[in-house]
């Protein structure tokens, strides 16, 4: 809203700011995880083994349907809530997607077989 402005400086600025970027990063993964079918999202659990760090691999094909103009699902797919009840799970699973968004774990993903295009993997 145009009327909420952040304090310039102090210890609320930045405490603001981190809490706004971390809730602007989980509403970016729940619009995202529309453009990736179930059985990308199950494979990426398969090969992470935690919910962060499946998301780190499910959202550069998430990014790519969209930017490809893809129509988002009609249903999200199913699946865990990774938001955690505290804020420091927020904070620590906004953290694991930057520190792995171009690990070899994430480049090593390879999803489910038919689930994205020839061509656009």
């Amino acid at each position: 809203m145009p009327q909420v402005h952040l304090p310039e400086s102090g210890r609320w600025a930045s405490d603001l700011r981190l809490y706004r970027r971390v809730i602007e990063i989980r509403d970016a993964v729940l619009v995202l995880r529309d453009y990736v079918d179930p059985g990308t999202i199950e494979a990426a659990r398969a090969h992470a083994g935690s919910e962060a760090l499946a998301t780190a691999c499910w959202l550069p094909l998430a990014e790519a349907a969209k930017e490809r103009g893809e129509p988002p699902r009609a249903a999200p797919p199913p699946g865990a809530d990774c938001s955690g009840e505290e804020w420091a799970d927020e904070v620590g699973f906004a953290l694991t997607l930057a520190e792995h968004r171009d690990s070899a774990l994430v480049r090593s993903f390879q999803p489910a077989s038919g689930s994205i295009p020839d061509g656009q993997r």
